[in-house]
């Protein structure tokens, strides 16, 4: 797992005390992929996350405050970068035990060329300033095209995932694909093909999907990703295999990533919260096994006996509280470490009000990201607007305010049905602008 911490105060020392951590972190780098392959398991391909448990099967160091770590491994090499929160980005690779600036210098793997172009274009980018909303491809129409930024065409994507080396992977789902989206807003189609909606399973290049609904990192350059039609979570590896991992998760839709590794996500047609092992076996972690929908406006101890209406996600906190976008009871409901459930944000009523998060009021919200900080963002759907609670439990409305498609900073900003959000390695905000057929970045301070 990858988390935050340390820094400077004096400005002198500040930029040679970033660079000095971004070094450091590289020979952790180092030091790790020694071990793997001494263990047996081969280089790895690894990197730090935007959601605080994102990597928690990754490196076991933790980098400098702000950083973005990544690392590539293919044909028994590996590369790595590490950008500094100052923005400097340095670089280290297997055949070199030198730390550089510039890649060129290393004796990189040939076979590592085009994630190295990805990480040096996404690592040279900006956080965005927190509020302002650009759109980062689609339009406004659906479609599928593959292509640059605003040329592209998407239809109707629901969830997204950084890759940690600068792109963002995207179930553009009624296309019935898994779109790759670069930090320059080219799109291009990473597995399955567009109006062949049927499950297959074997090389990216011949396997399809069904209705993809969200996309989630493991931490090591696979993803794992829900096909609601299917009912199925399914997995691409890092060298374009796709395997179906399990099976009769009914409507499956958004996915987390637990401590141990596991997969959490929903059954909405069972109004449950379920948990998914790498190896397929499938247990209830929350909801009534009658699968009865319904709403407890309080703490339930058993979480057998609680009960959702419809959820669409679900998240994992710093502190391995589990959050669920409890959708058809507009609320955003916690599950405590040791099993309490209880609701975390809403009163069940469908409304946008603002401030205390016990009686903030949410429209349809279907995801949830939580920052390091513990800060939260809700897609909240039918209010076409991104939310913000707090770590003092206020609730506001973080960017839109009506329905449309613009860009802009706060309330100038405009959504359509946004369903997904995700935060990237620098911070910003991913949404899945639903009814826009885009994907939209939002920034938001939290690194």
């Amino acid at each position: 797992m990858l988390l935050v911490g340390g820094g400077f105060t004096v400005t002198a020392l500040v930029a040679n005390g970033h660079d000095v951590n971004a070094r450091n972190d590289l020979e952790a780098v180092a030091s790790y992929e020694s071990a793997a392959e001494a263990s047996g398991t081969g280089f790895q391909s690894v990197w730090s996350a935007g959601a605080p448990l994102e990597a928690s099967a990754g490196p076991a160091f933790t980098p400098s405050s702000g950083a973005w770590v990544a690392a590539h491994a293919c044909d028994g090499k590996w590369v790595a970068a590490a950008r500094a929160s100052n923005g400097a980005v340095w670089w280290r690779a297997s055949g070199s035990p030198k730390t550089v600036k510039d890649p060129a210098a290393l004796d990189a793997p040939a076979c590592a060329a085009a994630t190295m172009t990805s990480m040096t274009a996404g690592m040279a980018q900006k956080p965005l300033p927190a509020g302002k909303v650009v759109t980062l491809a689609g339009s406004n129409g659906p479609g599928y095209r593959d292509g640059v930024a605003g040329t592209a065409q998407l239809q109707y994507p629901w969830g997204s995932a950084a890759d940690g080396f600068g792109a963002v992977i995207v179930s553009d789902n009624q296309n019935c694909v898994l779109r790759r989206v670069d930090a320059s807003g080219t799109v291009s189609t990473l597995l399955g093909a567009a109006g062949t909606c049927v499950q297959v399973d074997g090389s990216a290049a011949s396997a399809r999907t069904r209705l993809t609904y969200d996309t989630l990192s493991d931490g090591h350059g696979g993803f794992y990703f829900s096909e609601q039609a299917s009912n199925s979570l399914r997995y691409i590896s890092p060298d374009g295999q796709v395997r179906t991992v399990a099976n009769a998760v009914d409507g499956i839709q958004g996915l987390a990533l637990d401590r141990d590794g596991s997969v959490l996500t929903v059954a909405p047609a069972r109004n449950q919260v379920i948990r998914v092992t790498s190896a397929g076996v499938v247990t209830v972690v929350a909801g009534s096994p009658a699968r009865t929908a319904g709403f407890d406006n309080e703490n339930v101890g058993d979480p057998l006996q609680a009960t959702f209406r419809a959820p669409s996600s679900v998240t994992v906190g710093p502190d391995g509280t589990i959050y669920v976008a409890d959708t058809g009871n507009n609320a955003i409901r916690a599950i405590s470490t040791t099993g309490n459930v209880s609701t975390f944000a809403g009163t069940g009523t469908a409304g946008l009000v603002e401030g205390p998060k016990a009686s903030a009021q949410f429209n349809q919200p279907t995801m949830v990201a939580v920052a390091p900080s513990g800060a939260m963002f809700v897609a909240d759907r039918y209010n076409n607007v991104i939310r913000r609670i707090g770590t003092d439990g206020q609730v506001t409305t973080f960017a839109g305010r009506s329905v449309g498609a613009a860009d802009g900073t706060g309330a100038a900003a405009q959504f359509s049905k946004p369903s997904g959000v995700r935060l990237d390695p620098l911070g910003n905000l991913i949404v899945t602008d639903n009814y826009n057929h885009a994907v939209r970045l939002v920034g938001t301070d939290e690194r």
